[in-house]
C-alpha cells in the first residue's frame, strides 16, 4: 500500500518539474521577443519592399506614400512671330462684285413666229416702284405674267423703293388671238389640251406648218 503511494508522490514530482521547465523556457522566450521590438520611438515599415526604420513622433503618425516622379511642367510653345515689313506702298484697286440679279434689258430685236403676223416685239416693259406689301408672286398675278418672266429680265429680289421691271406678254403679238407665257411645267401637247385644239393646231397656228412647235419656258404663243 506505501509503496503505491510512493510511486504516485515521484509521478506528481516529475510532473511539475517538467511544468516549471516549459513555464521557464516560455519565459525566457517571450523576454527574448520583448528585447529585439524595437524602441517605442522607432517604427519598421515596408517601402517598396525594403524594410525601413523610422523614427516615430508620438505627436505626428508617420504616412508613407509611394515614390511617384512628378512630371516636369511642359513650357507653352512659342507662337511663332510673324513680322510685317512694308517697303512700299501698293495701291490697291477694288472691283465691285456684281450682284447676282442683271438689270433689266429689254431685247433689242422683235420676236416673232412664223406666220403668226405679229405686229410687235413679244413682251413689254413696265417700269414698277417696289412697295413693302410687293411679291413677286403678287407682281405675277397682278400683271398677268409669271415668276419666270421676271426673273428672265432681271425682277428676282424685291427692296422696297427701288424700281424694277414688269415684264408682260404683249396681246398686239397674236392679232385675233391670245397670248400665252409658257410655263415651267408645259409642254405642246398641255398647252394645246388646255385650250381644246391640237398639237398640230398650235404649232399652225403660230406659223409652224410641220406640226412641230417649240416650247421654251417664258417664250410668248398664241393661242385661242
Amino acid at each position: 500500500m506505501s509503496s503505491n503511494v510512493n510511486e504516485t508522490n515521484k509521478s506528481l514530482v516529475i510532473l511539475m518539474i517538467i511544468m516549471a521547465v516549459i513555464l521557464a523556457v516560455g519565459v525566457f522566450m517571450a523576454i527574448m521577443v520583448v528585447n529585439r521590438r524595437p524602441a517605442p520611438s522607432e517604427r519598421t515599415v515596408n517601402v517598396n519592399g525594403e524594410f525601413v526604420t523610422l523614427e516615430v513622433d508620438p505627436n505626428n503618425r508617420p504616412i508613407i506614400q509611394p515614390d511617384i516622379p512628378v512630371a516636369a511642367e511642359e513650357a507653352p510653345a512659342e507662337q511663332p512671330v510673324t513680322e510685317t515689313v512694308v517697303t512700299e506702298e501698293t495701291e490697291v484697286t477694288l472691283e465691285a462684285t456684281p450682284t447676282a440679279v442683271p438689270e433689266a434689258q429689254p431685247e433689242a430685236a422683235a420676236e416673232t413666229s412664223p406666220g403668226t403676223g405679229g405686229i410687235g416685239e413679244k413682251y413689254i416693259f413696265t417700269d414698277h416702284v417696289v412697295q413693302p406689301q410687293d411679291t413677286l408672286y403678287s407682281l405675277a398675278l397682278n400683271n398677268g405674267t409669271t415668276i419666270a418672266l421676271l426673273a428672265r429680265f432681271g425682277t428676282a429680289t424685291l427692296i422696297p423703293g427701288q424700281t424694277v421691271v414688269i415684264t408682260t406678254a404683249n396681246p398686239n403679238f397674236c392679232p385675233g388671238k391670245r397670248t400665252y407665257i409658257v410655263e415651267e411645267w408645259d409642254t405642246a401637247f398641255a398647252i394645246a389640251t388646255r385650250h381644246g385644239i391640237t398639237v398640230q393646231q398650235l404649232a399652225e397656228m403660230n406659223g409652224y406648218t410641220d406640226g412641230n412647235i417649240p416650247v421654251y419656258v417664258t417664250d410668248v404663243i398664241c393661242v385661242p
